[in-house]
Order: C-alpha cells, then structure tokens, then sequence
C-alpha cells in the first residue's frame, strides 16, 4: 500500500541520473580519439553536474528545516554534511593516489594530495572532487545563515553566492579565487528556491505537475542546444519544482520493485560519482580501448556495466556502514554535549 515517505523517488531518479550522466561525460575521454562522433555524443552527460548541483540545493534547504534558527545548528549542519561527503571521498582519493602508484603513474606531489583531502579550490587527485570543492563552500556560506529563518537563509544564501561569482569573476588572475568564478555556483540557489517552494506549501496535481515538467524538459533540451547555460539550468529547475510539487510526490510503496531500485540508484549515487573515475582508470589500465574487439556500443555499456557493478559493494559495505557507524557516535557524543550545555557544561569539551 502506498505510504508517506521522507524521501522522493522523483530526486532519488534525478540523483542516480546525473551520477550516470557524469559517468557517459569521462567515458568521451575514452573515445574522443577513436570515434569522434561517439565521443561528442558522451559529452552532453556534463550536464549531469548541473542537474547535481540543483538538487543538492533543494536537498539541503529541505533537509534543514529543523535546524534554522535552532542553537547549535551550524555545527550539527557541518557534522552531518562532513560525514556525508568525506569518508568516502577521502577513502577513495587515497585508493587512487595508489593505484597511480603501482601502475607508475606517480606524478602527484604530497601538497597535491592534502589539498585534495581539505577541499582547496584547485585541480584534486580523483577528477570529480572539483564539484565537491564547490560543494563545500556552499555548505559553508549555507551553514553561516541557519541562524536566520527558511526565507532569509535562503535569500542571504543565494545574495553570497552570487557575491562570491562576482568577486571571482573581477578577480580572475588568482589561481584560488578564480575557481569560483563559474556560473555553475549559482546552480545551487535555483534547487534552494525549488525547496524553499515546496516548504511554502505548493502542491499541484498530476496533470499540472506532468505540464510544467514537460515545460522544463523541453526548454532545457532547446537551451542546451542554443548553449545557454543559465536558461537551461531554470528549465532543469522548472523539472526539479515540476516533480516535488506533485501532491503526492513522497507517496509510495516500498515493496514496489519500481521504487526500490530507484531508492538504492539514488542512495548509491554519490559513490558511483566517485567510484567510477577509478574503474575507468583501471579498464584503461588492463584493457585499453585504442583497438576494442567489440563493438563500440557494447563495450560503452560494459564500461557502464563494471562501474555500476563495483560500485554497488562499495555503496553497501563501505559508504553505509562507515557513515552509519560515525553518525552513531556522533550523535552520542553531540547529545552529551547538548547536555552539558544544558547543565552549564563546557560545549568545547571534545567537539572536535
């Protein structure tokens, strides 16, 4: 029977879409010089990063709306993001700082692998972390506003992170800075508005959510085509408020086959974003593609098929057990600090 539910099968799609999307964008690498044509098709998975960082902006504004204005929430925020993004990513960037090592590529210096494990906006070991280092700094100018109410962090929110486009754009001769002058950063307030949206209370029915959602598809594939980056990135948002408005958008069943498997794709999503820069590494590794001895398609999707097949083992015996396990702890420890507090107790006892 269909039930109400904290999670959104239409995100957890979105999720596991942009996550292959991403994955079909770095198999272009792979065949730029060998079929151009192939190659540039692949390309279009970019906008998977785009889609992400929409998301992850309506994720985090609808996943706090316990913490504004709650003492304390900026670092409960910071704790529960950090435990989200680094084990895993830590863990994976260590990996391939190892396999680089025993396949002779060591060409990465040990300044290069430490600011790779403290975000710095430069060019980082595993090929994907620079949306990470974008990520972060949004948690970060997010985190700062959860002090205000929904609306204000969310317009405080956005008002920073096109200051910080701005001021990296006039400042584009610094290394670090001009990292943040990318229009993407900007992605983030559309998914922040999209939820801010649906905490309002806007609902609509099935024929209106399936009208605005064609409205968003179709514009985005016209924009995408025009190469209008910030016009196709409204649309991808018109589709994200499309879907999440839809009044009964949170009610499923979970023993709908349909569901499940779209609830672990979107779960495993983050490791499959990172796990498969590593698996395609290593098929180019120990088995090059300069003369495949099958067919270009099939062996695309066996490409597709080993990075999903590696990462599902990675997603539910390393991601979730180690996140389970620190939240766990954390949580203890975050509610005996909350009880000190509570009792005129020492909050820096132990917070780190």
């Amino acid at each position: 029977m269909p039930t109400e539910n904290n999670k959104f099968i239409s995100i957890q799609a979105l999720r596991g879409l942009a996550a292959t999307m991403v994955l079909l964008a770095h198999l272009r690498i792979h065949w730029h010089g060998i079929m151009p044509e192939l190659g540039n098709f692949l390309e279009q998975g970019a906008v998977g990063v785009d889609l992400f960082f929409i998301i992850s902006g309506f994720v985090i504004v609808y996943s706090s709306e316990a913490l504004f204005g709650k003492p304390g929430a900026i670092i409960e925020f910071s704790l529960k993001r950090a435990l989200r993004i680094v084990p895993l990513y830590w863990i994976l960037t260590t990996l391939l700082v190892c396999i680089n090592k025993m396949v002779g590529l060591d060409n990465v210096s040990i300044r290069h692998v430490l600011c790779s494990y403290i975000f710095m906006p430069n060019l980082p070991i595993l090929g994907v972390g620079w949306t990470l280092n974008m990520e972060m700094v949004f948690y970060a100018i997010f985190a700062s506003t959860l002090i205000l109410s929904r609306r204000w962090a969310v317009v405080v929110s956005s008002i920073c992170l096109i200051a910080l486009y701005l001021f990296a754009t006039a400042n584009s001769e610094h290394m670090y800075i001009t990292f943040y002058a990318n229009p993407r950063l900007l992605e983030f307030s559309m998914g922040m508005v999209v939820a801010l949206i649906y905490r309002e209370g806007l609902r609509i029915s099935a024929r209106y959510s399936i009208i605005l959602t064609a409205i968003g598809v179709a514009g985005a594939i016209y924009e995408h085509m025009m190469n209008h980056q910030f016009e196709f990135c409204m649309f991808l948002a018109i589709v994200l408020c499309g879907l999440v408005t839809y009044k009964k958008s949170q009610t499923f069943s979970e023993e709908n086959k349909t569901a499940r498997f779209l609830l672990f794709y979107g779960d495993m999503s983050y490791a499959l974003y990172l796990v498969h820069t590593i698996i395609l590494t290593l098929i180019d590794v120990f088995l090059p593609i300069t003369s495949p001895i099958i067919a270009p398609i099939a062996f695309v999707i066996l490409q597709i098929s080993l990075c999903i097949l590696a990462t599902i083992p990675v997603h539910l015996f390393l991601e979730k057990p180690i996140t389970r396990f620190l939240r766990s702890k954390i949580k203890l420890r975050w509610s005996f600090i909350k009880m000190a507090n509570y009792q005129g107790g020492n909050s820096d006892d132990g917070m780190i």
